[in-house]
């Protein structure tokens, strides 16, 4: 069997591994926790947002939920970390809170701040948040299982997607002023 096939198999067998654990978390009180705090994350974030600058702000979490997409399914694939509990039955991981509550928290740190100091402040407090009290949190409920992870590794990620997101989306607001 050639090494393209083997994937191909190995693919479908995930695939039905996948939809075998959502079937029996659907509807779970994590699942509906999960579901709640993307929810909520969305309420939260349209009561603060700045509907003036909001083409801009999405653009901007688009930066950071495209890169968490990335960081998230480099490093599941190579079994740093796997997930109890899925919203959909993907395989490709699609961990929603990466799109909707990371990219909606970030946001709003990238409105409410001017400066790259106050800018990185903020990243680092949501970082931390992010990487010291809500993973642990989806540990303590088993959301997520780290196989070779850990908690300070998910904050350094967690950083320096948030300054690579600012970085390139200023270099684009650049560009289409015309200062390249």
């Amino acid at each position: 069997m050639e090494i393209v096939e083997l994937i191909h198999q190995s693919r479908l067998i995930t695939w039905n591994l996948v939809y075998i654990l959502w079937k029996g978390e659907l509807f779970s009180s994590r699942w509906f926790a999960l579901v709640s705090l993307m929810v909520i994350s969305y309420i939260v974030w349209w009561l603060l947002i700045d509907k003036r600058r909001l083409s801009d702000l999405l653009l901007f979490g688009s930066f950071i939920a495209v890169l968490r997409v990335l960081y998230e399914n480099t490093f599941v694939g190579m079994g740093a970390w796997t997930y109890q509990v899925r919203i959909f039955p993907l395989t490709i991981n699609l961990f929603m809170p990466d799109l909707t509550m990371v990219p909606l928290a970030f946001m709003l740190i990238y409105q409410y701040t001017a400066s790259w100091k106050s800018y990185f402040l903020g990243s680092i407090v949501a970082s931390g948040i992010w990487a010291f009290a809500v993973t642990p949190l989806f540990k303590v409920f088993d959301i997520i299982v780290f196989h070779n992870w850990n908690y300070f590794y998910s904050f350094i990620a967690a950083l320096l997607i948030a300054l690579l997101a600012r970085f390139f989306f200023l270099l684009v607001i650049k560009i289409e002023q015309g200062k390249s």
